[in-house]
């Protein structure tokens, strides 16, 4: 997770109402069947991109981003619990890559094979996200500096037969 020492954003509730959407859903089931199949135990960060917002689950709850600048460090959300430090790249990745529709982020995860990796300090957030784009690519993973692996795609099934493809039991 990023160290929020090194990464600070400020956050703008639009509203504090729980947020009701049926992709949360799908975000919540999709974290069932990754700790099922893959017997998985870290921490599980999966946004859902729908339109510009993003919805991503934090902590026990979801948080529906609306919008972000990165430019000034400002996140406008709905939902109960703040933000996770994760949140900002989400957003980015989901509006930089029009072909991804979600992202998994999985925490001490034990994927194998040869996967890019950020190794960039975290200090200027803008110059770390351009880095994690660029070794993301085209591409449907990328190994954060944290040991964190994220996963893009446009549904869950691809992404879980990508980290089925890759998981070492």
């Amino acid at each position: 997770m990023i160290n929020s020492d090194t990464m600070q954003f400020n956050t703008v509730f639009l509203s504090k109402q729980k947020v009701v959407n049926p992709l949360t859903d799908v975000i919540t089931d999709t974290i069932n069947l990754l700790r099922e199949k893959y017997h998985i135990t870290s921490p599980i960060k999966i946004s859902i991109g729908f339109g510009k917002r993003i919805i991503i689950n934090s902590e026990d709850d979801f948080i529906e981003v609306v919008d972000y600048n990165p430019l000034r460090d400002i996140l406008l959300v709905i939902g109960r619990v703040n933000p996770t430090s994760e949140t900002p790249i989400h957003w980015m990745i989901h509006n930089v890559r029009e072909d991804v529709n979600m992202v998994i982020q999985i925490f001490g995860s034990n994927i194998g094979g040869d996967i890019p990796k950020v190794d960039v300090e975290k200090k200027v957030f803008l110059d770390y996200i351009k880095k994690v784009l660029e070794k993301l690519g085209r591409e449907s993973m990328v190994m954060l500096e944290d040991n964190s692996i994220l996963f893009a795609g446009r549904k869950p099934e691809e992404i879980i037969d990508i980290i089925g493809e890759r998981w070492i039991v």
